[in-house]
Parts: C-alpha cells; structure tokens; sequence
C-alpha cells in the first residue's frame, strides 16, 4: 500500500494549527536537493495550503534563525529555522534523513520549524530556536509543544570517529541519542534534538518524537545515506490557522 501524501502529528491534534510532514507520494518524481518552484506549487496544492503564503529557506546546515514577518512567497538566504507569529503565514524546511523540528507556543501564539542535521543538532539549533521564541515573542519555554519528523535513526546512522567525538566532546559521555557500538559511533539525532529541548526548560511530556527511519522506510521518505545525491527531499510545514482546500 502506499503511504498517505503526508503525514500529521497526534500531540498537535485539535489545536489551532496546521503541522505536517509529506511523502514520497506527495512528489515521487522528485531528484536531488532542489524543489523547483513548480515542485514546490504541487506540494501546495497536496496539503491545501496557498503558495503566497510560504516561507522556506535556503539552508546551509548552520544555525541562523529568521523572524518572518511580512507576508508572501519567501526564501529566506543561509537560514535553517523561521518563526513567526503572523497567522497563516506558513514556515517549512526541507529534509532527507535530517530533522525537522516544530515549536509552538500557545500562549503568544507562535510557531518556529528548524532543519536539524548532524551540524545543526551539534550546534544546538534546537536550544537556539527556542530561545529566539523567547527573545522575540516571550515565549514561556514551559508551555512549549514541540515534534520531531521523521529522520533516520540512530541504528542507520554510524559516523565518523571525529564526528562522534566531537558530540562527546559537547555533550558528554552518556548523553541521549550518543551511543559506540563495537568501535563506531552511532547519533540518534532525534534523541539528542529532544535531550536539547528538554535542558532547555519544555517538558518531555510535550515533546512528541515520530519514530519512522528516513532510511529504513524507504517506501515513505527520502533518504540522503540510502540514495546519495539522488535522493528527493520532503518538505515540513507548519502555520497557524485551518488547512483549506485549494485548487490551482
């Protein structure tokens, strides 16, 4: 069977929002790191959501964080997350094994989506996403709800020796999401996004992880360690407001 255009979140149900995450079966034909703009219309029109409404970034693997507060189709340069408290204003990032993770603050209300690679998850792009939310809007870090998408999994994810122990050297031995197993370093990036988020004040209980594996469940996502450069990309979306039908 094949799996649904995309996939939503139980912890965000019945809330005042829209997060979701698509499938291959959103844009099967799609190859490589670039979604075109007409890529980009169709998975639009896939999740019901107006073009002029999204903002997207050219990420770099980085940590910069963009407050998005004038309307309209945006790509935001050297950015990998984006926030903002202007309904219907829609944030995504794209991701094939990576993380993509979702804030909400329900008090402002407010939403951030940050792209959480090895590089970012070691940079601690999570902790700084939600400190910019408390910067911005006041976020009480408490009263956050946060998901993490699908991203491949720790037991699909060895690295290098000077990768895992430069996350040692950050995190400490033991930390969630580290592991060696018979001499290879193995990083459970959800795991440790989580951990991050939890040090920094929102409560575990409201921190919902999805566990599919980008490269075990290939039928479902792209995967970047599976397919190489070929590989597609999904795209995470989230907005404050009702998804609406749309055609185009």
């Amino acid at each position: 069977m094949s799996p649904p255009p995309y996939i939503t979140y139980p912890i965000f149900a019945g809330l005042p929002l829209v997060a979701l995450t698509t499938t291959r079966s959103a844009l099967p034909q799609a190859r490589g790191g670039s979604l075109s703009e007409k890529d980009i219309l169709q998975l639009c029109r896939v999740v019901g959501l107006p073009p002029g409404q999204l903002t997207t970034a050219k990420q770099v693997h980085g940590t910069s964080i963009a407050l998005v507060s004038s309307p309209g189709r945006q790509v935001i340069p050297a950015t990998d997350a984006l926030l903002t408290a202007t309904p219907g204003q829609a944030l995504a990032v794209f991701t094939a094994d990576c993380v993509p993770g979702f804030l909400y603050d329900p008090l402002t209300p407010a939403i951030a989506i940050f792209h959480a690679g090895w590089r970012g998850t070691l940079a601690e792009i999570a902790k700084k996403t939600v400190r910019a939310m408390a910067k911005e809007f006041g976020t009480n870090v408490e009263k956050l709800v946060a998901v993490l998408g699908p991203a491949i999994s720790g037991e699909n994810y060895p690295v290098s020796d000077k990768v895992g122990e430069a996350f040692v050297a950050g995190f400490g031995e033991g930390y969630p999401g580290i592991t060696k197993d018979e001499g290879v370093y193995k990083l459970d990036l959800r795991e440790i996004n989580s951990a991050q988020l939890a040090d920094c004040g929102v409560a575990r209980a409201s921190i919902y992880i999805n566990q599919q594996c980008t490269f075990a469940d290939g039928d479902w996502y792209y995967s970047y360690r599976q397919e190489g450069a070929s590989a597609g990309r999904m795209i995470s979306v989230i907005w404050l407001g009702e998804r609406k039908g749309y055609g185009y």
